[in-house]
C-alpha cells in the first residue's frame, strides 16, 4: 500500500524534477559552489530531488534569512528560510558560513546586479554561476574558461 506519508508522518509530495531528470540524457548539476573565502556554499540542508541545493545567507531591508536554490542547471525552484521575499526587492547575498558578501559579476537586463559564486576554490570569475539579486528575476549566467555556457533560468 503506497502511503502519502512517510513514517515521521511528513506528507510526500511527487517531485517533478525526477520525471524532468529521468526523460533527460543530459542534466548539468553544480557540485561545488564557493564564496570568495572558499566556504562550499553546496549544502545537504536543503534537497532538491537527490541533489544537495546552493544555501545562501539573504538581507532584504531589516531582515534576514537563507535561500537555497537548485543546483540543477535551468531549474528555477528556490526554498526560503526564516525570511519572507519581497517580490522585486533588491538583496543581500552572503556566504552562510563566514557572512562575506558575494562579489558582483556584471549588471543584469534588470538593473540590479548579478553575484558571482565560484565553481573552484581559487575565487576566478573565469569559473563562475551568476544570479541576478532582484527577488523574482530569475536571470543567471553559468561561464567557464572565458565563455558563457548559456544564461540560464535558475534563481
Amino acid at each position: 500500500m503506497n502511503s502519502i506519508f512517510d513514517k515521521n508522518g511528513v506528507m510526500i509530495f511527487p517531485n517533478p524534477l525526477h520525471k524532468t531528470i529521468r526523460e533527460s540524457k543530459q542534466v548539468l548539476i553544480v557540485k561545488e559552489c564557493y564564496c570568495p573565502n572558499g566556504h562550499n556554499l553546496i549544502n545537504r540542508k536543503a534537497m532538491f530531488g537527490n541533489f544537495p541545493g546552493i544555501l545562501l545567507k539573504i538581507r532584504q531591508k531589516n531582515d534576514e534569512g537563507l535561500i537555497a536554490l537548485s543546483p540543477v542547471y535551468g531549474d528555477k525552484s528556490k526554498i526560503s528560510l526564516n525570511i519572507e521575499l519581497i517580490d522585486k526587492e533588491i538583496l543581500g547575498v552572503y556566504c552562510p558560513d563566514c557572512e562575506v558578501k558575494l562579489p558582483i559579476f556584471s549588471k543584469c537586463e534588470c538593473g540590479a546586479d548579478l553575484i558571482g559564486m565560484f565553481l573552484t576554490k581559487d575565487s576566478s570569475f573565469k569559473e563562475v554561476a551568476a544570479i541576478c539579486t532582484r527577488v523574482n528575476c530569475f536571470n543567471s549566467q553559468l561561464k567557464s574558461s572565458e565563455d558563457i555556457i548559456s544564461k540560464i533560468m535558475n534563481v
